[in-house]
């Protein structure tokens, strides 16, 4: 399979905001979606290991000394139950990831000019799909995890990654063929890579400035940024 090292990419952003304005309905489906099952399971494991309630306490020393709320902050932080609950959350992140892919073969069958629908939103957890990209959402959320302890590691993993879910969606790639071909594909458009970085992220969470509902429209445009991003570099 081949790629080209993109000379001009500065145009990426409006052609990502055309997939992205061409399906809002579906992008806040899937915000709904994503945010009612992560917030949901998320909840339900904090307050399975008690931090719900720890935190709920913690309320109590607010208008108290502040010495004595940061020491109980810490010792939540500290917590086996806390560690224990942030582990969950890998689990829980790696269960909404394939919703994302879903996205993308929504822009794809509008470039083919088929009709969508809201089934293809699901479309990595049909069949086999499901074990092959729930398994690479669980390793990538686990690095991620790993990666968010050290500021510079994290940016890079998305860097290199950003090719992989594409790739194993659109030519039915095994993990390890697309990490290695996404990974040649960025290294020869590194600064196409960083403006999708960039302007996915403040697309992404502009909408938390626009009354917090704002997010639900504009967090997918990441993927819209994705999308073309990948359609620019890869020649089918």
């Amino acid at each position: 399979m081949q790629f080209r090292t993109l000379t001009h990419f500065s145009d990426i952003p409006q052609k990502a905001f055309k997939y992205w304005a061409g399906s809002l309905v579906f992008q806040l489906l899937f915000s709904m979606i994503y945010f009612t099952i992560y917030l949901s399971l998320t909840f339900f494991v904090f307050n399975y290991f008690g931090i719900m309630g720890q935190i709920n306490e913690l309320s109590t020393y607010v208008n108290g000394d502040t010495e004595v709320l940061k020491e109980k902050y810490i010792e939540i932080l500290s917590s086996d139950n806390f560690k224990m609950a942030s582990l969950c959350t890998i689990i829980i992140s790696a269960i909404v990831w394939p919703l994302n892919l879903g996205l993308l073969r929504i822009y794809q069958k509008m470039d083919q000019r088929e009709s969508v629908s809201t089934s293809d939103l699901f479309i990595a957890y049909e069949g086999s799909n499901f074990f092959k990209f729930l398994s690479y959402s669980l390793f990538w959320s686990a690095f991620y995890f790993l990666a968010k302890s050290f500021i510079i590691l994290a940016p890079i993993w998305v860097l290199i990654t950003l090719f992989v879910g594409p790739l194993m969606l659109f030519k039915n790639l095994d993990f390890k063929t697309a990490f290695q071909l996404g990974l040649q594909a960025i290294s020869k458009n590194i600064p196409a890579a960083l403006l999708v970085l960039i302007v996915g992220v403040m697309g992404s969470y502009c909408g938390i400035f626009l009354f917090g509902f704002g997010l639900f429209l504009t967090f997918p445009f990441w993927n819209a940024l994705i999308y073309t991003f990948y359609k620019e570099v890869f020649i089918n």
